[in-house]
């Protein structure tokens, strides 16, 4: 059963825990591991923001630089709503908080498109499961779609589903005027 464009938007405007875009979260481009100031770190994470913005592109991670699986680099974005991407950003920052050695990961500055634009780009949801599992169920040209996930150890939980996250290939190349441009103050 499909819906048109009027029954999706009128859908998800009756729900509170779905929406129709999804948000790429940005950092600072160079190793922060020495940085503790959120207000520094959020001023280089805009810095980063205004030359994604001038470039109209995000590259993608790569296996080195993130969490991407198999060979193409991947743009990350979070497929929740906003209060639910508060909470994983407060999550971040208290997880840098607590371990200031971890892979810093985002922070709350970023960018929204709405999900049909993503889709017909190329993106996609993830596919969550256990890596060596997920790599025999789908073919090795979509393993950028791999995001681990393992909770049989309960010493070493492995679970990212929160983020609901999707993933485009490559690089996405967009216009400026489809673009949500997201900057975040926990005080306010």
């Amino acid at each position: 059963m499909g819906y048109n464009s009027e029954q999706w938007y009128s859908r998800i405007a009756n729900r509170s825990d779905i929406t129709n875009g999804v948000t790429h979260l940005t950092k600072p481009s160079f190793n922060i591991k020495n940085l503790t100031d959120e207000d520094e770190i959020n001023q280089l994470a805009t810095e980063n923001l205004i030359e994604i913005l001038k470039d109209r592109v995000i590259r993608g991670s790569t296996t080195e630089k993130g969490f991407i699986v198999g060979k193409t680099p991947a743009v990350c974005f979070q497929d929740v709503p906003f209060y639910s991407l508060i909470q994983n950003i407060e999550h971040e920052r208290q997880r840098r908080s607590a371990n200031p050695n971890e892979r810093y990961r985002y922070c709350g500055v970023g960018i929204a498109f709405f999900k049909p634009y993503i889709f017909r780009k190329g993106g996609r949801p993830v596919f969550y499961d256990q890596i060596e599992i997920a790599k025999k169920l789908l073919p090795q040209d979509q393993h950028w779609r791999i995001v681990n996930f393992d909770i049989s150890d309960h010493n070493k939980i492995i679970d990212w589903t929160h983020e609901r996250e999707w993933r485009l290939p490559i690089e996405l190349k967009f216009e400026l005027n489809k673009t949500h441009i997201l900057l975040y103050n926990q005080f306010c």
